[in-house]
């Protein structure tokens, strides 16, 4: 007997209460929190896997089922960890065994259940599609069963679960009764008809059906129709009765499953000898488990309420306020894969995290793990990006910009006073009750007797509820011995997580501090600045948890002789005017850092709380600096400096005439007004005497001086250079590492080089090498990242202006001749995953580029390689896509020529000569390569190479090229008119181009990128009209056809019916008066029957109508090169004229009836749709239902 009745009490209570005092650190992973205060550890949802959860919790506190699971030992199943070569290990069984170990003994709060599904064979996102509870049940005994055959356990799931139902039938003449056996591991009961457990078993097992009339039973022992009564009864039952109920029904209107929710209740105990065949008088069952559904027909959320039999856990009374049993807490609360709603969703997530508190990165990665997916698939194209969703919703959720965390501000679970309407779960109640529930609040109440404490498991949450809250709602220690493996491998688990913890704990609580000493300062500018940027401050660590008295003797630690005899510690940040103090540390020396308000890298400065450098100091946030740009009447440099928020802009100015000399009297102080044509405007004397802050003057505003003589509002002109500084923001980015990045605040004027925005910003930064001597770009709000920045150019041409945000990268500069384009690639052959600046390989030219749009997709193609870039309208930053295929010269076309074979003629009969010595050699070439199948001929189609040629050379111009190209060469053609080349579209072959002398413009081949060739056994010059088509014959009495054979039809006489019926006739040699011609149109899996339809011409003037013979080039029938006939020959072939179709069209055509009928229907729906009807296209298109499997070796 295992001791394990204190495991998890008081060090789990420290931790969570740590936990929820803590804030969490952005990037630090977290170590799986302790166990809750019960003591009973959860299951972790993968996805959507509560309901194997919540039968998982149950079997677990099935005393019986784990005490046997646990006697089995590796002997019987096998080793996970010592693999013998031949030897079946046990995976499902061991797995499960390791996952009760885990529930036992492991110290975190929920456990994983990876390794057992895994060892189900779910590897392809099963974890992600939720099916039955009771489903479940069924195929898990089935693969408990499977995978026991041969072991002392191979009886477990018959002794606990199994029972015989019998169905009877008792003729009422004779009294005959016949009997048939079922074997059951759990009894379904139907919900829908009954309000109670106890009426559902009655109307199964108690009540019998009269079968008469057209009903009757034939009875063997009659030998007739016979009156007969009909029912069920439980022959023996279970150790361990398992109940479903059947809670889903069918719409036969509406074409959808729905969940009953009507009243239903049950009993805690539960007397079966009513139903029983013969009853003893022991079929009492009490009730130890309930699984409980949360939701709608098509999804929701299973949980489990299970009776803590032998006090593995630890009941306490349930916190304060409403207590519901139904409405579960965090994520039991909806399907988190079915959830629509964000806010919902991120509430549910928030409401799971210790301390209602998660950080950005780490609540964008549990909506991926709960989900499946992330934020930005799932919600970003309609709520944007999360963080401003979360600041839209600040009524609901409460975002701390310095720890980057989002924390609830007030969530109403579904134990809060407000109802609920949803469908609640498997056993619900009606609204009313659970109203009264929900809102109903008690004193504390005595804990349950041993051994009927009752747990609610919801996922990795576990809370302890009442027995009569169980009731309302519908209506001691471990004895087994784990196997020591499993002891020994849980308890290094524990170690290594308090490990982890121990680890978290030092690292979440850790300050990273910047010391300042005044020695190193001076005050300038109206704030302090420091006298070297690079060695300004020392890096200090501590605990958030350490105290006043700690920090002082670190700092003194830390400076040395830097530290004054009575030194004071303030709070410093830094301004675009330089830096400023804020807050003194000041108060008792057991206080804390964290009490204190000092956060991870802060600065904080040290001095004697009097003058730095023999000069005085401000304080506080109420002399905080604004940084102005001031500028003299002359056009001279600008007074740059910082004032405090409180000054009076009169002493502003006094100062400023001390520094530019001027007379006070004699000037006034003027601000730019306006957009686009701005004007200056001077200050009223009220306004002279109002602190600068209320004046809306912020850092970097521009003031000027003017002479007295000047104070009429006058107008700017935009070419004038006023000499007035501006402040740019800079972050850097080429620190290594994860952590902050360093930000600092420049001031710059518009006609400054970005060359010496850098040289400062490198100054700052303290950077003295940087990789390719570096680079700025400007930081856009909605664009993002622009391109790099010229050095050579001014700020102004850049579009650097006034709190620009700039980012300094390593990496080179473009000169002024150059621009910067980003390349991407659509081909999946390319392992490229960012987008590149540049990509160049001198060796393959088999690459062009395409512009893109603005929202990124492809579009015209570089084909002009002379031509410049700002020819081609390529701007500076444009993006553009990388795709294999070489573009051709201007006036060029370069398309592949593929060999295809030469259907059979009536000229081929008897090949001699030259064209065997041909053919032998094209098998030959055949046998020698891998080509393409193609739909027309059996043989396959050979690519031969690539020809580039100009499209003003002509037919014959190609043929030639082709005949010099090595496959054609090696076969000897003699010349070119022993060659067809032929268009390619949609893989068949097409139009024959035909008249030598024609140019390949003209041929209209501009476009074309596949030509196919064919050798010829004899010359051939085809004209315009010629029309090659490919006739195949029908065999009788099937849907087939013979190989095709080359018609080569001269319509100089006409393109009539007849005379096409007439040369097919002549080829096949059938008496034209016994064929049928149909024409095959692939696209629509039909035949078109050619028929000779005589038009009559209009007369005119009273001109009798002459008749006119049909063309077949015109319509319906548009017969062209490439065109399959089809061929009947109606005296062996006589019935079923018209049906010329093949196996092949007519799956095409039941295919195209299927989209046509889909497509109606959606009509027919929309038209008799009416209001409060059901809905059918709103009805969110659902996640296809797959089926529950469970794969297990064979043990037999």
């Amino acid at each position: 007997m295992l001791g394990l009745e204190g495991l998890f009490a008081e060090e789990g209570e420290n931790f969570e209460r740590s936990n929820e005092s803590s804030n969490c650190k952005p990037g630090l992973p977290q170590p799986p929190a302790k166990r809750a205060k019960c003591g009973l550890c959860g299951i972790s949802n993968q996805g959507a896997t509560c309901y194997l959860n919540s039968l998982l919790q149950t079997l677990f506190f099935t005393t019986e089922f784990r005490d046997a699971l646990f006697s089995l030992g590796e002997l019987e199943l096998g080793s996970l960890t010592k693999r013998n070569p031949g030897v079946k290990v046990r995976v499902i069984p061991l797995q499960l065994q390791k996952l009760f170990a885990r529930l036992l003994m492991s110290d975190r709060q929920s456990v994983l259940t990876t390794e057992l599904t895994d060892s189900f064979g779910w590897i392809n996102n099963e974890a992600l599609q939720q099916h039955d509870v009771q489903e479940l049940n069924r195929i898990l005994f089935s693969a408990i069963e499977d995978s026991l055959v041969g072991t002392s356990g191979r009886h477990l799931i018959n002794q606990l679960y199994h029972g015989t139902i019998v169905n009877q039938i008792e003729c009422l003449v004779c009294g005959k009764i016949s009997e048939r056996e079922e074997d059951f591991l759990d009894l379904s009961v139907a919900v829908s008809g009954t309000s109670s457990l106890e009426s559902g078993l009655r109307n199964n097992y108690c009540d019998t059906e009269t079968m008469s009339g057209k009903n009757q039973y034939r009875c063997e022992n009659c030998h007739k129709l016979v009156d007969a009564k009909k029912g069920a009864r439980l022959r023996s039952l279970p150790q361990i009765l398992t109940i479903s109920l059947l809670r889903f029904s069918f719409d036969l209107i509406k074409m959808d499953r729905y969940k009953e929710t009507g009243k239903f209740v049950f009993p805690t105990s539960l007397d079966m000898s009513p139903y029983e065949e013969k009853s003893d008088g022991g079929a009492l069952y009490e009730l130890f488990s309930v699984v409980v559904h949360q939701g709608g027909a098509h999804g929701g959320h299973y949980t489990a309420y299970i009776r803590d039999a032998d006090n593995l856990g630890q009941w306490s009374s349930p916190e304060e306020g409403s207590i519901s049993v139904l409405g579960g807490q965090g994520s039991g609360q909806l399907d988190v894969i079915e959830c629509d709603s964000p806010i919902e969703l991120l509430q549910t997530i928030l409401n799971d995290a210790p301390g209602k508190c998660l950080c950005m990165d780490r609540l964008g990665g549990e909506i991926t793990k709960k989900t499946g997916v992330s934020w930005n698939k799932r919600f970003k194209r309609q709520y944007g990006p999360i963080a401003k969703f979360i600041l839209k919703y600040d009524d609901k959720f409460l975002f701390d910009q310095s720890s980057n965390s989002v924390s609830l501000k007030h969530y109403a679970t579904a134990g809060s006073s407000a109802p609920s309407n949803q469908n609640k779960e498997k056993v619900t109640v009606s609204d009313h009750t659970q109203t009264e529930s929900a809102e109903t609040s008690r004193p504390p109440s005595p804990p349950p007797p041993s051994g009927y404490c009752w747990f609610h498991f919801n996922d990795s949450h576990v809370h302890p509820v009442r027995q009569q809250e169980l009731e309302s709602t519908f209506s001691a220690g471990f004895d087994g011995s784990v196997p020591a493996s499993l002891i020994m491998e849980v308890t290094e688990e524990n170690r290594e997580l308090q490990k982890q913890r121990d680890e978290y704990e030092v690292e979440l609580n850790k300050l990273n501090l910047h010391v300042h000493f005044s020695d190193w300062y001076t005050v300038s500018g109206g704030a302090l600045q420091p006298r070297d940027y690079q060695t300004s401050c020392l890096p200090l660590t501590l605990d958030r948890r350490q105290n006043m008295t700690d920090l002082r003797i670190a700092v003194m630690e830390l400076g040395g002789e830097l530290v004054p005899e009575n030194f004071v510690i303030h709070t410093m940040r830094e301004l675009p005017s330089g830096y400023h103090l804020y807050t003194q540390l000041t108060g008792s020396e057991e206080v804390t850092l964290q009490s204190l308000g000092v956060g991870d890298d802060s600065s904080l400065f040290v001095w004697d709380g009097q003058t730095v450098d023999n000069m005085s100091v401000k304080v506080g946030e109420e002399t905080e600096p604004i940084l102005l740009n001031i500028a003299p009447p002359d056009g001279g440099d600008s007074l740059i400096r910082g004032f405090s928020k409180r000054m009076l802009l009169d002493e502003v100015t006094n100062m400023a005439c001390e520094e530019f000399n001027l007379e006070r009297s004699c000037v006034v102080v003027q601000r730019l007004v306006g957009k686009g044509d701005q004007k200056l405007l001077a200050f009223t004397d009220e306004e002279m005497k109002t602190p600068i802050l209320e004046l809306k003057l912020n850092n970097g505003s521009e003031i000027f001086i003017a002479k007295s003589s000047e104070q009429n509002v006058r107008q700017v002109d935009s070419s004038q250079n006023l000499k007035v500084k501006f402040t740019v923001t800079i972050e850097n980015r080429c620190q290594e590492g994860d952590g902050p990045r360093q930000i600092v605040q420049l001031q710059a004027l518009s006609t400054d080089h970005v060359a010496l925005l850098k040289t400062l910003a490198l100054s700052r930064f303290g950077i003295s090498e940087i990789l390719d001597g570096g680079r700025l770009r400007l930081e856009h709000d909605t664009l993002g990242l622009r391109s790099p920045l010229c050095d050579e150019i001014p700020l102004s041409e850049a579009g650097i202006c006034k709190d620009s945000k700039l980012v300094l990268e390593p990496g080179q500069a473009p000169t002024s001749n150059q621009i910067t384009v980003n390349i991407t690639t659509n081909s999946v052959d390319l392992d490229i995953s960012d987008t590149v600046e540049m990509l160049v390989d001198r060796n393959q030219s088999s690459w062009h580029l395409r512009k893109t749009n603005w929202c990124g997709e492809a579009a015209d193609i570089l084909t002009d390689l002379d031509s410049t870039l700002e020819h081609s309208q390529v701007r500076d930053g444009d993006l553009l896509i990388l795709e294999q295929g070489r573009i051709p010269p201007k006036g060029f076309i370069s398309p592949e020529i593929w060999l295809y074979p030469m259907l059979d003629t009536a000229q081929q009969s008897g090949k001699s000569g030259f064209l065997s010595w041909l053919s032998t050699g094209i098998q030959n070439l055949w046998n020698t390569s891998s080509g393409e199948t193609t739909a027309g001929n059996k043989k396959a189609a050979l690519l031969v190479s690539e020809v580039e040629v100009s499209l003003d050379a002509t037919l014959d111009d190609l043929k030639l090229q082709v005949m010099t190209l090595p496959a054609i060469n090696d076969l000897g053609v003699p010349m070119t008119d022993f060659l067809r080349i032929r268009v390619i579209e949609d893989g068949e072959l097409a139009t024959v181009l035909k008249g030598g002398s024609q140019t390949l413009r003209k041929l209209r081949l501009q476009s074309c990128r596949k030509l196919a060739v064919q050798i010829l056994p004899q010359e051939e010059n085809l004209t315009a009209n010629h029309i090659v088509l490919e006739v195949r014959q029908r065999i009788p009495e099937t849907k087939t056809y013979a190989p095709g054979q080359e018609l080569v039809w001269n319509v100089s006489q006409g393109a009539t019916a007849n005379s096409l019926k007439q040369v097919v006739a002549d080829l096949l040699l059938i008496p034209v008066d016994h064929i049928l011609v149909a024409k095959h149109f692939p696209k629509k899996y039909e035949w078109l029957i050619i028929k000779e339809n005589q038009r009559k011409s209009s007369g005119k003037g009273g001109k009798k109508k002459t008749p006119q013979k049909s063309n077949l080039r015109q319509s319906p029938y548009h017969i062209q090169d490439g065109d399959v006939l089809g061929v009947k020959n109606l005296q062996y072939d006589p019935l079923s004229h018209e049906d010329f179709n093949t196996e092949e069209d007519e799956r095409g055509l039941e295919e195209l009836r299927r989209i046509v009928d889909e497509k109606k229907k959606e009509r027919d729906d929309k038209k008799t749709r009416k209001t409060g009807d059901f809905d059918f296209s709103d009805k969110k298109k659902r996640r296809p239902e797959a089926s529950l499997t469970i794969k297990v070796d064979d043990f037999t």
